[in-house]
């Protein structure tokens, strides 16, 4: 699993971003915190008479439904998990191939590296991402970046070429923030890499068309991080999909540790 802080901005920048603004313009005053009510202490009488706990079913065994579980059991609460699938976890599963590996096949992304309840979990849990792999010597491990003929490039070319195809993505948001009003709706995020490829990737630099070419190639992973490939997600609408840090979820997280019926 890959964590990547794709909006690593200021607060002054982040603050102009329009996604921030949108989401802070449609926030009612009823939903700050201090108005929120709170979850009810006192005890709650079921149809089975006023000394018995109330049973909740909670339908689906992914992550939403153990959390929601999680804290139903936390205030008392009796609670049936009911899953159609014979395992839980959701859309977070691996699978074992016959050679022995695992294989992720639900998310391989954690969105934002800055106070994100997920990350806490992983740190507890020492759960391997690319931000905390190490070797058997204690070296840190990156990712590493295959050819479409299969073959590894060097350490150090892939993570350059990785951090370069990223930063364009990064550019391509603040573009997109500040000019959204004149920008061609025709235009994609893959003309964008097309045109800032030159500035980043000059023509004195080795091997100048082989490593274009392969950061072409590797911004096609966008298609894989929000399911849209580059050459038809608009560039006039990209700020859209500007990533929210971890900020903007509840600091709390524990983990889900708890015992409830499952079927």
């Amino acid at each position: 699993m890959d964590t990547y802080a794709v909006f690593s901005c200021s607060s002054a920048r982040r603050d102009a971003s329009r996604l921030v603004q949108d989401l802070k313009s449609i926030r009612r005053s009823s939903m700050v915190a201090s108005d929120r009510p709170a979850i009810r202490s006192q005890p709650i009488h079921s149809a089975d008479g006023p000394h018995a706990k109330p049973h909740i079913g909670v339908v689906g065994a992914g992550i939403a439904g153990l959390r929601c579980a999680d804290i139903l059991l936390q205030y008392g609460f009796r609670v049936t998990i009911l899953e159609g699938r014979n395992r839980l976890g959701g859309r977070l599963h691996q699978q074992r191939l016959s050679n022995g590996h695992l294989v992720d096949m639900g998310p391989n992304w954690i969105h934002g590296t800055k106070d994100n309840p997920i990350l806490d979990l992983i740190r507890e849990t020492g759960t391997i991402t690319s931000g905390n792999a190490i070797d058997d010597h204690g070296k840190e491990l990156e990712g590493a970046v295959f050819s479409e003929n299969g073959a590894m490039l060097p350490p150090d070319d892939g993570a350059a070429l990785s951090t370069l195809m990223w930063t364009i993505v990064e550019e391509a948001f603040v573009h997109s923030n500040k000019h959204c009003t004149e920008i061609d709706p025709a235009e994609s995020l893959h003309d964008f890499f097309l045109k800032r490829l030159p500035e980043h990737v000059p023509e004195s630099t080795a091997d100048c068309e082989t490593r274009r070419a392969l950061v072409m190639q590797m911004a096609d992973l966008w298609g894989a991080f929000v399911g849209s490939p580059a050459n038809t997600q608009s560039l006039k609408y990209f700020w859209l999909e500007e990533c929210i840090e971890g900020g903007e979820f509840s600091s709390l997280l524990n983990p889900f540790t708890f015992s409830a019926d499952s079927s």
